[in-house]
């Protein structure tokens, strides 16, 4: 018999889906730029001071700087060295510390004004490889610049390290354009057409090529593949660019300069180049490249917005409402408990601080925050309570959700990533750290962007304890697929009838120093999944036989095994693996076996690779080469290299 109680079918849709969201929004940092400038908000460690501190780096030619206003910590440029050249991509290794007791979002800017060569301004950009929603727009890379920031968001005492091979927020990356094909630029028009540009925000690119790209007598850009006219790629080039609206071609200046976001003259511009401009970049870059001439500096500002300093106390619902719509980064916390009556609902580009100050936010909506495409919301310190059954704490579509030290309770649902809902392929970034979460049905439901999005959506657990009363801890989706799923420092996964449901094809699981339980533990049905030094345990006493015939098993939900890690191969066509290694995993169950695939053999494409840990079973079928499993006893099975 399966399991009946199946929460991966498409009509199984909850009643209300919504809740909290991380942090990438828009922050209006200068009066005078108000209506251009984007601040993108995710996780990151700050706190207040007024001094500010200088840390050089000298990158062969290249030098970085990092100034910082406003907060009590430390940031500290990585000191090694790198040779930059046209063509060239590298990451600006940070790491920061946050050394006092408030939640702070640090807003970072990058000045080139200090570069040697004015024309290197137009080349060298710098941006946070990560998705989120703008003005209804789908945005691949978040170009940062003097008035395009992005806001880290950091709880207190902590750390965080923005580096290639170690980072727990997204990092910040520079590109030398090859081809310098065309950018956006703030500016103000001029009379004859041109515009006296402030500076270049981002560039424009597409696939230059000399047989098929063309230009008119003069040199301007007439296709870009002999068929895609200039003004049909501005046109669905902007439509994806982070401002309101597409481009006018009709409204380009003498100058060859086309309106994207400008009032009274100024405002961000776009620009494709000519022929001789393409061909005199890269003549520069040819000089540059051989004579490793010096290029001058980079600054690196950072910002900070502390939550106690800055926030707004409420005592009430309406005040509490009234201080989220504020507006630019809605920093509020609570004097005392509130209940809400209606949802709190954010929309793109908000980012919202929650200081729950040790106390609880309850409400009687069935959804309590409602995070939208390109919102963003931190919550921390105290308890959120829901309405029952029916309700759930926090729905995120494509947004950002960070929690740390909270507590929910009295909900069906507890963290809802539903991405799949904004077909925009705007992916979640939830962080949730030293929460716990008891929900009647299921701790986190997750239901991806399927194929509409390059990137997955990305859940990091820390520390937290996850309950699913009534069906699992974490529930993954086989049809909204594209997440990947990291628990670690800790945490402990625990659902009735599986701790963890992973179908999702495209998608990664890793579980590290933790624990998982359910009546199966953990049951797989795509991706890969990594299990290192953790403990799964299979609670049920009640297994379902597995069919004679493996067609014969459920395409939605699993088969109750009661095993503790269960690979059920029947998703044909994608590849499955599952990896458990270390000396300190644990994997039993009561009544199934410890590790079990069912249908096995190559046809399936699904394996499993043991190199370490103790078992309730024999897992001599599952080892890789070099390894043995030896019975300790009448329970035990120790996995250990030959």
């Amino acid at each position: 018999m399966t399991n009946q109680n199946n929460r991966n079918s498409n009509s199984s849709l909850p009643c209300s889906f919504n809740l909290l969201k991380v942090l990438q929004k828009r922050i209006l940092w200068r009066a005078a730029l108000v209506v251009l400038t984007i601040v993108l908000t995710v996780v990151l460690v700050f706190a207040l001071t007024v001094a500010w501190h200088t840390n050089v780096v000298q990158t062969g030619g290249l030098t970085f700087s990092a100034e910082t206003w406003n907060f009590k910590g430390e940031i500290v440029l990585d000191d090694s060295s790198f040779n930059i050249a046209p063509g060239d991509s590298g990451v600006v290794s940070m790491s920061f510390k946050n050394e006092s007791a408030s939640l702070v979002a640090a807003s970072v800017t990058v000045s080139k004004d200090q570069l040697a060569q004015a024309a290197l301004k137009s080349k060298l950009f710098f941006y946070i490889d990560t998705s989120v929603m703008r003005n209804g727009e789908n945005i691949e890379k978040i170009y940062i610049n003097k008035s395009n920031s992005y806001t880290y968001v950091a709880f207190p005492y902590s750390e965080l390290d923005l580096n290639e091979g170690s980072n727990n927020a997204p990092i910040l990356k520079w590109e030398w354009v090859y081809d310098k094909l065309g950018y956006y630029v703030l500016g103000t028009a001029t009379n004859n057409g041109g515009v006296t540009v402030e500076e270049y925000i981002r560039p424009i690119e597409y696939d230059y090529d000399e047989m098929k790209t063309t230009f008119d007598a003069n040199g301007n850009l007439l296709t870009i593949d002999g068929t895609t006219t200039a003004e049909e790629f501005l046109t669905l080039f902007s439509a994806t660019d982070g401002y309101a609206g597409v481009i006018d071609v009709t409204q380009k200046t003498a100058g060859g300069y086309y309106p994207v976001a400008v009032k009274d003259g100024y405002g961000v511009w776009a620009y494709m180049c000519s022929y001789s401009e393409i061909q005199t970049a890269a003549a520069e870059d040819t000089e540059w490249g051989t004579n490793n001439a010096p290029l001058g500096n980079v600054r690196v500002t950072v910002t900070g917005v502390n939550s106690k300093e800055q926030g707004t106390f409420v005592s009430t619902e309406a005040d509490f409402i009234s201080a989220l719509n504020s507006g630019g980064i809605s920093v509020v916390t609570l004097a005392n408990d509130i209940t809400l009556t209606q949802p709190v609902v954010l929309t793109d580009s908000s980012v919202t601080m929650i200081d729950l100050g040790g106390h609880k936010l309850t409400s009687s909506a069935l959804t309590i925050i409602d995070a939208n495409p390109g919102s963003s919301v931190m919550i921390y310190n105290g308890d959120i309570e829901g309405a029952g059954q029916a309700a759930s704490a926090v729905t995120a579509n494509g947004s950002n959700v960070i929690l740390n030290s909270v507590d929910i309770t009295n909900v069906g649902e507890g963290i809802e990533v539903f991405d799949y809902l904004n077909n925009l392929g705007c992916d979640s970034n939830v962080h949730l750290t030293d929460c716990t979460i008891t929900a009647f049905e299921d701790g986190l439901w997750i239901k991806a962007n399927r194929g509409d999005s390059e990137k997955n959506a990305q859940i990091t657990i820390e520390n937290c304890t996850i309950i699913g009363e009534k069906y699992t801890g974490i529930l993954c989706n086989g049809t909204y697929y594209g997440v990947d799923i990291n628990i670690t420092a800790g945490s402990k996964i625990t659902g009735y009838y599986a701790g963890v449901y992973f179908p999702a094809k495209d998608s990664n699981l890793n579980v590290a120093d933790s624990t998982v339980e359910g009546k199966s533990g953990i049951v797989v049905k795509g991706g890969s999944v990594n299990v290192i030094n953790s403990t799964v345990k299979g609670t049920g006493t009640n297994p379902d036989p597995l069919p004679d015939d493996p067609n014969d098993l459920p395409m939605s939900g699993w088969t109750e095994t009661c095993d503790g890690i269960y690979l059920e191969a029947n998703y044909t066509g994608w590849e499955t693996k599952v990896t458990v290694s270390g000396d300190n995993t644990v994997v039993t169950s009561v009544s199934g076996l410890a590790v079990r695939q069912f249908p096995v053999g190559d046809a399936y494409q699904a394996t499993i690779t043991i190199t370490g840990g103790t078992y309730g079973s024999d897992v001599k079928d599952y080892l890789a080469d070099g390894y043995t499993c030896n019975k300790i006893n009448e329970s035990e099975y120790k996995v250990s290299a030959q």
